[in-house]
């Protein structure tokens, strides 16, 4: 076996021996997609193996690269192509781009911090949970435990979105200082969740920063009006200008909140990122499109400066 297959199941076969102790491996196979069909393994050529209460961890033995793993019956319940995909596997987060929109979404993918404060993402229309990884391991990286959001945008309204995730971050029930970052039409959705909570539960978030938020709605949008467009997607049109869902009710308190608009945004405009008249906020402009607000080389310290000092001026 190469010596980076060794040193790669070195790394990971105490999380995958936790898992299958726990119960947890099984679960974790039917949740997280990894586009794998469900095929038997015959052979252990050319594969290095981990086992433990039936299952396999197998990782090939050229490269050190693919991975695989297999139930106690022989069957492969997931594999994936290098070490970050495996990584993100065991941890429960989104493997892939294009795996994650196989997902079935409405729960937290988990980054664990040394700190005792907690960073809440929830992401926009048309994306799930992995365009915002590259954000919360930034988060990590500085403290936080960080809590990613998933759901698949189109398939309701912002309003029952914002039901489903209320709900969720309920159940989770994150302990200390709460931050929330959120993009697009996840601004959208933490409004209307926010709208629902308590003075209490408002109280406990520390700050909040909406990257493009539409908060006057977006004219690209207006095409999600259609009748067609919304039996496809139930959300797009919530957030054409002057839908009913963006009247949306100030909640029992409002954190100190912070806006990074795009200077390149063509589907934002600057104007739409403020919140309502009467609502507090700070707002920067930074260069970037509307995607190019997730990059943390673009607005990561202008996040972290909020968290920490509640303003972008220092």
């Amino acid at each position: 076996m190469s010596e980076r297959g060794k040193n790669t199941m070195r790394k990971y076969e105490d999380r995958f021996r936790e898992l299958v102790d726990s119960g947890e491996i099984a679960g974790l196979c039917r949740r997280r997609h990894t586009l794998n069909a469900p095929a038997r393994v015959s052979s252990e050529r050319f594969w290095e193996t981990c086992r433990h209460g039936g299952w396999k961890l197998q990782i090939g033995s050229c490269a050190g690269r693919l991975w695989r793993i297999a139930d106690p019956h022989g069957v492969r319940r997931a594999r994936g192509r290098n070490e970050a995909q495996l990584e993100a596997f065991l941890n429960d987060r989104p493997v892939t781009v294009v795996a994650n929109y196989r997902d079935a979404g409405y729960g937290f993918s988990r980054y664990p911090g040394e700190g005792g404060a907690t960073a809440v993402l929830i992401h926009g229309w048309g994306v799930r949970a992995h365009s915002m990884g590259n954000l919360a391991k930034m988060l990590q990286r500085a403290g936080y435990s960080v809590l990613n959001y998933d759901y698949p945008s189109s398939e309701r309204g912002i309003e029952a979105h914002a039901e489903r995730f209320l709900a969720c971050y309920r159940r989770e029930a994150p302990a200390g200082k709460i931050y929330f970052l959120t993009h697009s039409m996840g601004g959208l959705i933490l409004r209307h969740a926010m709208a629902k909570m308590s003075e209490a539960e408002c109280r406990a978030i520390d700050a909040i920063v909406l990257l493009g938020p539409p908060n006057g709605g977006s004219w690209l949008a207006i095409f999600g009006k259609s009748p067609m467009v919304k039996f496809f997607n139930a959300s797009l049109g919530d957030m054409a200008p002057g839908a009913g869902a963006l009247d949306i009710p100030a909640p029992a308190w409002l954190p100190p909140v912070g806006i990074i608009a795009g200077k390149m945004d063509g589907k934002v405009p600057f104007a739409s990122t403020a919140l309502p008249a009467g609502m507090p906020f700070r707002r920067e402009r930074v260069a970037a499109t509307h995607p190019g607000l997730r990059r943390p080389s673009r607005t990561g310290e202008l996040i972290l400066q909020f968290f920490r000092f509640k303003s972008f001026d220092l």
